[in-house]
């Protein structure tokens, strides 16, 4: 007969019992206000587990209030390689809100969010003569509309007629990587159609991005660069 099993204590790590890492919180106090910061122990232990059975700890929890805290904190995050966890109202079976790195709590604060779904597919690039990498109705962008700005975060795409109609967009993350979406030159011409404010190229590796930024000089639209392949080398903004 095999003996019964010892219950696991329910204890929170003993590394946890100093809360936050000092360099870490300090960053983000510095970049958002100590309002907006939670590091104790006990912020750290309540934030880690939701609606789900799992339970995860994270490093710190930052309450965002506005799209710029969202920003600064994806762009500390991007630059010191921790992940990031967005709490909403609740949970889900296929993710979970929950996060061993920052945790961003947006259920605060964000109330009258929109997403739209925008077609993300191919016009002309596929694997062979008659086929594309991604058909029609195969997945989405979004288009979300929070405090009260437009960011759009376009997908796998090239740019199909859905994009070139989007009007009174802030930010764009747009995708130039070849073969599967567009190049860079192709990607600008996209962007002109619909001219938002600012453009963050993403999904490039393997492109010139710079090519894409210069193709934009004197349009009116900033672009943004970010470091999103450290490995390779390439410099961001």
């Amino acid at each position: 007969m095999s003996s019964p099993r010892t219950p696991q204590r329910d204890r929170a790590p003993d590394a946890l019992a100093k809360g936050t890492p000092r360099g870490l919180r300090d960053d983000l106090v510095a970049l958002l206000g100590p309002d907006r910061v939670l590091s104790r122990p006990i912020d750290l232990i309540r934030f880690a587990t939701d609606a789900s059975p799992y339970r995860l700890f994270p490093k710190v929890v930052v309450i965002a209030r506005t799209v710029d805290d969202v920003r600064r904190v994806l762009e500390y995050a991007q630059q010191r390689h921790e992940s990031v966890t967005f709490r909403a109202a609740g949970t889900s079976l296929s993710g979970q809100a929950q996060g061993d790195g920052i945790l961003v709590d947006v259920k605060r604060h964000w109330a009258g969010v929109s997403i739209e779904a925008v077609p993300m597919y191919n016009l002309q690039r596929g694997p062979a003569a008659g086929q594309l990498f991604h058909t029609k109705g195969r997945g989405n962008g979004y288009l979300l509309t929070l405090g009260g700005k437009r960011v759009f975060i376009a997908g796998d795409t090239e740019c199909v007629p859905e994009i070139k109609a989007l009007k009174n967009i802030d930010v764009v993350f747009l995708p130039m990587n070849l073969p599967y979406t567009m190049p860079p030159s192709e990607a600008a011409e996209c962007v002109k159609a619909f001219k938002p404010k600012i453009v963050y190229p993403y999904h490039f590796q393997g492109q010139k991005p710079e090519e894409f930024a210069a193709a934009l000089k004197g349009s009116g639209i900033e672009v943004r660069m970010l470091n999103w392949y450290p490995a390779a080398g390439r410099s961001g903004n």
